[in-house]
């Protein structure tokens, strides 16, 4: 077997697609033949195989929800809860039975893409732990490690999983770990394997040569705590931040919706949104319209400057107007939440000129209700 094939296989999972699964779809399958044809209807086949040296990843119909066939990667398998892995399938061929009565079978080198319809949402699982590797895949599920070295100048450093929120490998200036508080290190993240345990129990393990970023989403997490100030000033509709959810990683969301994740910026001790701010807003009206499922955080910051009582109640007045001219544009106040982090969470943690102007920002991320 040649280097490149055995690259692809390294990461492959074998997909069960129970025959007694079909029932809960509520919507056809769907085949995209190479030639452009959409056939849509029941899908024969109860087990599919993404082809792997070392093991098999098994998951229902429920979890999986598109295949790709021998695309730019190789083939490549989407999961419901934002899971992407790559490999290559071992199917011939795909029977589907046709809506109008009839009953196809195709060879694989005639199909583009298999999309299995829609099942009951309560089998989806929740978003945890993330790992993002080199190729593009994204597999989310629970990390297995505890604790995690950092090389620094100063020295070797022990983190405990639950001090970190994000670990970034090989960048320019290299590894880099965001610690929950809102700090950030760089150095060499010494850890040779990262292995995660998906919702239904099976167990992933990859090198680190082939990881991009690790992101912990552990539930005690997942919820920001908010300041009694930021809590008061809450504004009506726009949603307690105690009653805050997850966000939806960006790798995980459409297109559309992460291109208009943008940070906005704002004048010294002001709040009014300049042009620029009303054009990244402007943008992502649109993209919530094109998605009207999703619901929007929106965190107000500010710089170091001031108390912090005071910064506090800007940053709650940056998310606010914010807020205000996405519901001007037509969203509705119920999609969208704020809260304030005032200085407490600095884009940049250095001081200047530069520093402040990065800080003075409002946040927004797409949350999981």
């Amino acid at each position: 077997m040649d280097e490149p094939l055995k690259s692809l296989m390294a990461m492959g999972v074998a997909v069960m697609l129970v025959a007694g699964s079909w029932a809960l779809a509520v919507a056809s399958d769907e085949i995209i033949l190479r030639s452009g044809e959409h056939l849509r209807g029941d899908i024969e086949q109860t087990e599919l195989v993404l082809q792997t040296p070392d093991r098999a990843y098994r998951v229902t119909r429920a979890t999986a929800w598109r295949l790709e066939l021998s695309g730019a990667s190789g083939d490549a398998v989407h999961f419901r809860n934002g899971d992407r892995l790559s490999g290559l399938l071992d199917q011939a061929g795909y029977t589907i039975h046709l809506t109008e009565g009839r009953t196809k079978t195709l060879s694989r080198s005639e199909i583009d893409t298999v999309t299995l319809g829609a099942v009951d949402r309560a089998q989806s699982s929740p978003l945890r732990d993330l790992l993002i590797l080199v190729n593009g895949d994204h597999i989310y599920g629970e990390l297995r490690e505890t604790e995690f070295d950092l090389v620094l100048a100063t020295g070797t450093h022990r983190f405990e999983r639950t001090a970190l929120w994000r670990l970034v490998l090989d960048t320019a200036a290299g590894d880099s770990a965001e610690l929950a508080e809102g700090s950030h290190v760089s150095g060499l993240v010494d850890h040779a394997r990262y292995s995660i345990r998906t919702a239904d129990g099976q167990l992933l393990r990859f090198r680190r040569d082939e990881v991009a970023e690790v992101r912990f989403r552990l539930p005690e997490r997942a919820v920001a705590a908010p300041s009694s100030a930021s809590a008061a000033a809450a504004p009506p509709g726009g949603g307690a931040p105690g009653a805050q959810v997850a966000a939806v990683p960006a790798p995980s969301l459409p297109p559309p919706l992460q291109k208009a994740l943008r940070d906005i910026y704002f004048e010294f001790d002001a709040w009014g949104l300049t042009f620029p701010a009303r054009q990244v807003l402007e943008e992502l009206a649109a993209a919530m319209k094109e998605f009207p499922r999703s619901a929007l955080r929106i965190e107000g910051h500010a710089d170091e400057r001031g108390t912090p009582e005071y910064n506090l109640a800007l940053g709650e007045r940056r998310a606010q107007a914010a807020r205000d001219y996405l519901v001007n544009l037509g969203i509705a106040p119920a999609r969208i939440d704020v809260v304030s982090y005032g200085e407490e969470r600095p884009l940049d943690p250095t001081h200047g000129e530069i520093a402040w102007a990065l800080n003075r920002r409002a946040h927004f991320e797409v949350t999981t209700r």
